[in-house]
């Protein structure tokens, strides 16, 4: 039972990671019923991977909330504009942010000059890690969104973000999953869901290990890439039916 919920949890976690990386608020209604609409999400996906790091650089997602509906610039909400922006942070291995830049924006200026004067007033960073365990500065990318929608009603249905590549026929498989069942980690595991970015060579060893969410500690994320390393896999399948190197989003059981 313990390594099926383990297997379980590797798959659900991918869809819960997704979802914890996206949220929006609404604001006020305005007197045509809609209402200044913030939503924020993770776009470290677009950073190339570099080899050099075990985690890059992120925004703690047990930090207060960073941009609310307040935060929507009444020059852009009286003149009903609306927009997103990606910036790219950079942080230093003290956890420092030391510049951030808009990378990508489909509006005027504004909401990319809010969205890093907001980040830098509030946002808290942590460092990036070296594949030896050693802080590091780092990146990461983070979207805003400001809109003006009607408020909807919240909704607990997951969304679907995951396909697998047009080359792979299935994709890699845990071949023991009590491998990834790991106890007694409450003071290094300090986040719900930690989970990594294994790469998967065609005989199923783990060649590379990515965090991709935190387990909250330097410690526990050298920890947790340790346990995937180990792992063994079956490997993904080619359309053809061979042996194909690789990568699945890999998530433990946390056991307290």
């Amino acid at each position: 039972m313990r390594e099926a919920l383990a297997a379980a949890a590797i798959v659900a976690a991918v869809f819960g990671a997704q979802q914890a990386a996206a949220q929006s608020a609404y604001g006020k209604p305005l007197p045509d019923g809609r209402a200044p609409t913030v939503f924020t999400f993770y776009a470290g996906y677009q950073l190339p991977d570099d080899a050099a790091l075990l985690r890059n650089a992120e925004l703690r997602a047990d930090a207060p909330d960073w941009l609310s509906p307040a935060d929507y610039p009444k020059s852009a909400l009286d003149a009903g504009i609306t927009g997103s922006v990606i910036v790219q942070v950079d942080v230093g291995p003290d956890d420092a942010l030391l510049r951030c830049r808009v990378i990508e924006d489909s509006q005027p200026a504004i909401l990319g000059d809010v969205t890093c004067s907001l980040l830098r007033a509030r946002g808290v960073f942590r460092h990036a890690l070296t594949v030896e365990g050693m802080p590091t500065a780092g990146q990461v990318r983070i979207g805003a969104k400001f809109d003006l929608e009607i408020p909807k009603p919240p909704s607990n249905e997951p969304v679907n973000v995951l396909s697998l590549p047009t080359a792979w026929a299935t994709q890699a498989v845990l071949s023991e999953p009590k491998k990834l069942v790991i106890r007694g980690a409450a003071a290094t595991f300090t986040t719900k869901n930690p989970g990594a970015m294994a790469q998967i060579s065609a005989r199923g060893d783990v060649t590379g290990c990515r965090i991709s969410w935190t387990t909250g500690t330097d410690e526990g994320d050298i920890q947790l890439c340790r346990y995937v390393s180990a792992a063994r896999f079956k490997p993904a399948l080619d359309k053809a039916g061979r042996p194909m190197a690789s990568e699945l989003y890999v998530a433990p059981q946390i056991i307290r």
